[in-house]
């Protein structure tokens, strides 16, 4: 129909939101202190990613999650009262943590409604700020005094660049649950034109990317960045040769041998009823135990 809105598709929609420093943050920030956080929601990246695409129920558990450890409001355990405490904590944590204004300030008792309604970028940011405030509290700050004091390195804290050149650096990040994630930042300069002979700051643009997120695409990056004329991909291409691909394929075995595990798992029955239905007759004996017996035989 002319003049209809065409809504992106999910793909589309994933891969602005990768696009986005702001959901590496998140992320990041789940995978260092979820330990402390005690949150055992599991989610990957990817779920997380559909969750605020969809917007389901592992969106609205990972914020409850989060608001139990910035408040004691007992409206978090109401099915959709979280959302009532979720604007009480941001109206006044956003200034600090976010700009602009407070997408579900004037809902007015639509909180919900409203923020099924946002773009996922929107709640991106909603659920940055979230994790903000929580990384406020006094158990998250008590965890990165007394770590740094041991023997954990800032540097978890802090993430350290795998190589800048030309104005491109670039990061990695991840674990057995959240995944793995290879990113580049891209900085451009814009130059202003000189007002009556004064020197003007320039603008700097920044251009986020979510490089590699599985093994064929870390893959994919280690070869091509192997050959690069750039010593920052080439340094690149190393790091992933040694560090980060190993892991990546113990871990894909480990997987294929639990795929393979559970598909003679499911097998099994199938093949005891088959050989009932194919044995000759004269050779069928009565049948003296139990199904739930034969499991354990």
């Amino acid at each position: 129909m002319s003049g209809a809105t065409v809504k992106p598709s999910s793909a589309e929609l994933r891969r602005k939101l990768r696009e986005k420093w702001e959901l590496a943050s998140v992320l990041n920030f789940l995978h260092v202190f979820e330990p402390t956080m005690e949150i055992k929601l599991k989610l990957s990246a990817e779920d997380i990613e559909t969750a605020l695409i969809e917007f389901n129920d592992s969106l609205v558990q990972l914020h409850i999650a989060l608001l139990k450890g910035i408040t004691t409001s007992k409206l978090l355990d109401g099915s959709e009262a979280w959302i009532t405490v979720l604007c009480r904590v941001l109206q006044s944590w956003w200034p600090w943590v976010a700009q602009g204004d407070f997408p579900l300030s004037a809902a007015k008792g639509k909180e919900l409604s409203r923020y099924k309604e946002l773009d996922p970028i929107d709640r991106l940011l909603i659920l940055k700020a979230v994790c903000e405030a929580r990384a406020a509290q006094d158990d998250i700050m008590s965890f990165i005094n007394e770590s740094v004091k041991g023997d954990i390195a800032i540097s978890t804290f802090r993430k350290e660049k795998l190589a800048d050149e030309n104005g491109t650096a670039y990061w990695y990040d991840g674990d057995g649950i959240i995944g793995h994630r290879l990113y580049s930042e891209v900085y451009e300069f814009e130059n202003k034109i000189k007002v009556s002979g004064k020197d003007v700051e320039s603008d700097i643009y920044i251009q986020w990317e979510t490089v590699a997120t599985n093994l064929e695409e870390f893959r994919r990056v280690r070869d091509e960045y192997s050959t690069s004329e750039l010593k920052s991909e080439v340094s690149v291409s190393k790091t992933l040769e040694v560090d980060v691909i190993p892991p990546l394929e113990k871990l894909e075995k480990k997987k294929q041998r639990a795929l393979k595990q559970l598909e003679k798992q499911n097998a099994a029955p199938y093949v005891f009823q088959s050989s009932r239905l194919t044995r000759s007759s004269r050779n069928l004996k009565p049948i003296n135990y139990t199904y739930g017996k034969y499991n354990h035989l």
